[in-house]
């Protein structure tokens, strides 16, 4: 793992959040990291970039220019840095030129077109660890990966405080937030709070099976639902008269979209729903199984874990953190 720790000496000296009288810099956030084997996905990410760039030059080819605008323009609505004034702050903010920062752009953009050939390519186009420092930080920092763990850290730090450890001179020795943070997370987990966490969720997570088809307009979509209704013949059955493929359908009412929830949450099993228009066409969904949450479903128990978490650990930065960036 290349030391990121020596190349950005101003970035890593600077406060991120304190707990107690216990101040965390950048510098902490990376050495936690680097303890928790956190660091292994960006090294790895990194990797697979300067890799897929060779590949790109060994063919001979380059990034279509409209593509990497597309992208840097991307990037700046998600971080919100629409000014240049504001780009031009928040890199130098991160110590990162502005060829670093369309490196790390440009490297994306091939990872993606590669995704699904990464690890041939990078057995295809070694790279060697001493050739990751600089992308390895633009990766880091670009990715978002540096503000994601510091939240990590700091809920860790958070709830080891409220556990009574001592956050003096912890910096030095991030391993034990971690150890009682893992406490205090199991001791959140029990039967009664898994129990009343899905019953204030009954809707949201009822589970919804059957089968899906999309047909690309509506005179389509309007038969096919008459030969289920009238005719009594399987969705699946008709998806080769549509000529396209149905695609099975398991989802928690939660997870899809405000206009097709109540339709699917308020369906019978045996019912079909739709048509439903479609940003691309027309769906329709006959509904072969709803399934209650339950804390036997590992599912569902997993959603009501996470939800008991994240709600303690809200309250607990709330509390004990103090954040200076």
């Amino acid at each position: 793992m290349p030391d990121l720790e020596t190349i950005r000496p101003l970035v890593l000296e600077r406060p991120v959040f304190s707990v107690g009288g216990e101040i965390f810099t950048w510098r902490d956030v990376i050495s936690a990291a680097l303890a928790y084997g956190a660091l292994t996905e960006v090294e790895e990410a990194t990797r697979e970039g300067v890799a897929a760039e060779r590949r790109l030059a060994a063919a001979g080819e380059e990034v279509e220019p409209s593509d990497l605008v597309e992208a840097t323009t991307r990037f700046r609505y998600d971080w919100n840095l629409l000014a240049g004034d504001q780009l031009t702050e928040w890199l130098e903010k991160w110590e990162l030129t502005p060829s670093e920062w369309r490196g790390y752009v440009r490297r994306t953009l091939l990872r993606n077109r590669w995704s699904g050939e990464l690890a041939e390519t990078v057995r295809r186009f070694p790279v060697e660890e001493g050739e990751l420092v600089e992308p390895l930080w633009a990766h880091a920092v670009c990715s978002g990966f540096l503000l994601r763990f510091a939240e990590r850290l700091a809920v860790d730090v958070a709830f080891a405080a409220e556990s009574g450890v001592e956050t003096d001179g912890g910096s030095e020795s991030p391993d034990r937030f971690r150890a009682a943070a893992s406490h205090a997370r199991d001791d959140l987990l029990t039967d009664a709070a898994i129990d009343h966490e899905i019953s204030l969720h009954g809707l949201e997570w009822l589970r919804i099976e059957g089968d899906a088809l999309e047909v690309p307009d509506g005179d389509t979509a309007r038969e096919a639902a008459l030969c289920v209704r009238v005719d009594g013949r399987a969705l699946t059955d008709i998806a080769d008269d549509c000529g396209v493929r149905p695609r099975r359908l398991r989802v928690y009412v939660a997870d899809v979209d405000a206009e097709l929830s109540p339709r699917l949450a308020a369906a019978r099993v045996g019912e079909l729903v739709g048509p439903v228009a479609r940003d691309d066409g027309f769906s329709l969904f006959f509904i072969d199984a709803k399934t209650p949450p339950s804390a036997t479903d590992p599912e569902t128990r997993r959603r009501a874990e996470d939800r008991v978490v994240a709600r303690a650990a809200q309250r607990a930065v709330a509390e004990h953190v103090n954040w200076h960036e």
